[in-house]
């Protein structure tokens, strides 16, 4: 059973903080194969700085904090270049974030 939180909390337009947790716990208690059981790897639950430390095992609890700042948020009009209507607007958004 693998489990996911995610919470983010704003403090202004520009900043806000994150905190990603989740784990997961295996019913079956015989040892899968070693290739089978990945569990500190890819995103959501990928530790940065820990790339050659994963950690490998049945369950395992993980709770990440991080912090952004929006640098842009712009949305371009292509009216008169879009002919389709759902297409017209493209949006942009740009952080610097730390995790």
């Amino acid at each position: 059973m693998n489990v996911l939180y995610s919470k983010y909390w704003s403090f202004s337009e520009k900043w806000s903080i994150e905190m990603i947790g989740g784990g997961e716990v295996n019913w079956l208690r015989q040892q899968p194969p070693y290739f089978n059981n990945p569990v500190v790897g890819p995103e959501p639950n990928l530790l940065r700085g820990h790339e050659l430390n994963q950690v490998r095992g049945m369950d395992y609890a993980i709770i990440k904090f991080g912090s952004r700042w929006k640098v842009m948020d712009k949305v371009w009009n292509l009216e008169k270049t879009m002919p389709i209507e759902s297409l017209q607007q493209a949006p942009l958004k740009v952080f610097f974030a730390s995790l």
